[in-house]
């Protein structure tokens, strides 16, 4: 069995090591900043009068990562699905296992532990450099806000393994249509993507107001990305502070998130035994 889980990583490592190389260099723009937090400037030759002085890290930090994190996690558990599952299916190498004494229920676990550990490795292995980067270059970058930035990569790690875990329920159901399985996921992660846009920036547009619900047919919502305040409005260049995270949301998410990841991939497991694999 450790021997298979090993294969099985060598088989997907490739993609790891491209997908950490991108959210790297995602990273990098944030990195132009000298603080964290977002700032403002006071104009001080017209009294009290303030303007924005620019963006501040959370702002890049939001454009530059948090959104591409959004759409590379979840293309990286569909290739991780699709690689290690429809693929080997569709070329009859899955076939060839059931011939070892492995079950196919080991199988399948085998190969979800793979695409769960590349997940948490690539969160985790960008939080630490981003922890180390950030630690060595924002002035103002303290232990709140590395706790915050821990707290980020959580609601990431739950985001993107709850998408994986819906990848995986439809690629077992479809497994015998690798086209329909990938048409169908990518159906999927398209409209979670439209419904968030409307639904996060409709409350901000006159008369669409209602559209804000949208937001909650998405598992976007999911995810609550670090909120920064606004400086306190003094003369000169003040810094702002990041908000309290919303630990209440965060509580009853978490939870939640669990049950529905381990429903999905019980419930695609129990599909997929049902099918009959050709040896």
């Amino acid at each position: 069995m450790i021997s298979f889980i090993k294969s099985q990583f060598k088989i997907v490592k490739i993609e790891i090591i491209i997908f950490f190389i991108l959210l790297l260099i995602w990273t990098v723009p944030t990195l132009i900043q000298e603080y964290f937090s977002p700032y403002e400037i006071i104009d001080k030759y017209n009294g009290y009068y303030s303007s924005t002085g620019g963006p501040g890290g959370s702002l890049l930090f939001k454009f530059f990562f948090f959104i591409p994190s959004m759409i590379l996690l979840p293309i990286f558990g569909v290739i991780l699905v699709n690689k290690l599952l429809l693929k080997e299916i569709s070329k009859g190498y899955f076939s060839s296992w059931l011939t070892t004494s492995m079950s196919r229920q080991k199988i399948l676990n085998s190969k979800f532990f793979v695409i769960l550990s590349s997940i948490l490795f690539l969160n985790i292995s960008i939080l630490l450099m981003q922890l180390i980067l950030f630690s060595s270059i924002f002035k103002d970058f303290n232990s709140q806000m590395a706790l915050y930035l821990f707290l980020y990569f959580l609601s990431l790690i739950f985001f993107s393994i709850l998408f994986t875990s819906i990848t995986w329920f439809i690629s077992c159901y479809f497994c015998d249509k690798q086209s329909l399985s990938i048409a169908l996921i990518s159906g999927v992660l398209t409209v979670f993507f439209v419904f968030y846009i409307i639904g996060h920036y409709a409350s901000e547009i006159k008369g669409l107001e209602n559209l804000k619900y949208f937001d909650y047919f998405t598992i976007m919502s999911f995810l609550k990305p670090i909120i920064f305040n606004n400086p306190t409005h003094n003369q000169g260049v003040n810094l702002g502070n990041i908000q309290n995270f919303d630990f209440v949301n965060f509580a009853w998410q978490i939870p939640v998130v669990l049950i529905l990841i381990g429903g999905l991939f019980i419930l695609g497991n129990w599909f997929f035994s049902k099918k009959d694999l050709f040896l």
